[in-house]
């Protein structure tokens, strides 16, 4: 079967589904995905400093108000202050989807893009999914998170990836429902560590490492709950966990080959140092979806190049120096003396300068 449309967006996390859903309003859109319910997702929370009135989300994605980090390594915690928010990705993924639904783009679940067709001059022409069937489009999204289908095939995307591997329970939580914690340090098996309150005295628990390691990962995440600063903290009580991946490779700005554009983890938006892909990725996808729009209407996709430049004026610098401080960390989490020297910086930083680092240093206004 052979389907004709403008824009075909493949993978329905939160970038394809927002930019689906915006490009919907005024597009022939579909949307490809291999889930059967694209609400069901990896990790079920993310703390953020996310704008949500800026896409249309409501006040349910929000599942606790933070005004406190603190901040833990081996022999020192500081608690620094600002404000900032845990999600609920679920609602998340809900809301967006309601979006995509009301714009009347076709959603195809529980199927996967195996093949695309080129012209001679190089253009995608169509993609064809596991089930043989054909979609035709002017213009193609890649969406497909760490997978990269694009966006590794044209050369996008590194090939081999570095990741971040990250498991969380959702436990009950005896601090106070307004503080994150954050922890560094040689207790964390050269890792990180986390706590996001969700209110109703519950909160998710977590660690995560650079590098594959999901198979030890269970183990370690169990060891750490058994940590005394964080048992003071947390009672687990229930063994079922949360898990995923994302990519850890150097800041990317070449978003764009020919009709295809890129968002998301296909080309490691995820900001270096934070960690957040959310907000981020949505970013992008809303400076992405007037440039689709207008190489539509004037059919020249030279104008997807227009994408690039201006993510390349907001963010280049700020992932650049994330990057940076992202290396520092990385080493520092693996000595409990610079962990210390770490935490001492931070705990002599104003407020404003934390919140900024741990923010991303981005302001979207």
């Amino acid at each position: 079967m052979e389907n004709n449309f403008d824009v075909v967006v493949v993978g329905a996390g939160a970038a394809g589904l927002h930019i689906a859903g915006l490009l919907a309003k005024k597009a022939r859109v579909c949307i490809i995905d291999s889930k059967a319910d694209p609400t069901n997702v990896s990790f079920h929370t993310l703390g953020s400093f996310i704008q949500r009135e800026r896409y249309g989300l409501s006040e349910k994605i929000i599942a606790a108000n933070i005004s406190e980090v603190a901040y833990h390594s081996k022999h020192f915690h500081a608690i620094k202050h600002g404000s900032a928010f845990i999600l609920n990705k679920t609602q998340i993924h809900r809301e967006l989807l309601e979006k995509l639904v009301s714009g009347n783009a076709e959603m195809n679940w529980k199927t996967s893009v195996r093949d695309v067709v080129q012209n001679p001059d190089g253009d995608i022409n169509a993609v064809v999914d596991t089930t043989g069937n054909v979609y035709r489009a002017k213009i193609f999204v890649d969406a497909t998170g760490v997978a990269g289908f694009f966006s590794r095939k044209f050369g996008l995307q590194d090939r081999k990836l570095n990741i971040a591997t990250g498991l969380e329970y959702n436990a009950l939580y005896h601090g106070p429902e307004n503080r994150i914690h954050l922890y560094l340090g040689k207790e964390f098996y050269n890792g990180y560590g986390w706590i996001f309150p969700l209110g109703g005295k519950r909160a998710i628990v977590g660690y995560g490492i650079i590098g594959p390691h999901a198979a030890h990962m269970k183990s370690t995440l169990d060891s750490i709950c058994n940590i005394e600063s964080v048992r003071a903290l947390i009672t687990k009580d229930n063994d079922i966990a949360y898990g995923g991946t994302v990519p850890i490779t150097d800041v990317k700005t070449k978003f764009v080959f020919r009709n295809i554009l890129c968002v998301g983890d296909s080309v490691s938006q995820i900001h270096p140092l934070v960690g957040e892909g959310y907000r981020f990725v949505l970013e992008s996808g809303r400076i992405a979806a007037p440039y689709i729009t207008r190489a539509l209407e004037d059919n020249d996709v030279s104008h997807l190049l227009g994408y690039e430049a201006e993510w390349r004026g907001i963010f280049q610098k700020s992932y650049q120096k994330g990057k940076r401080n992202q290396r520092i960390a990385e080493i520092a989490s693996r000595s409990d003396l610079l962990s210390d020297a770490l935490l001492l910086l931070i705990k002599m930083a104003r407020n404003e300068y934390a919140e900024r680092a741990i923010s991303g240093g981005v302001t979207f206004i």
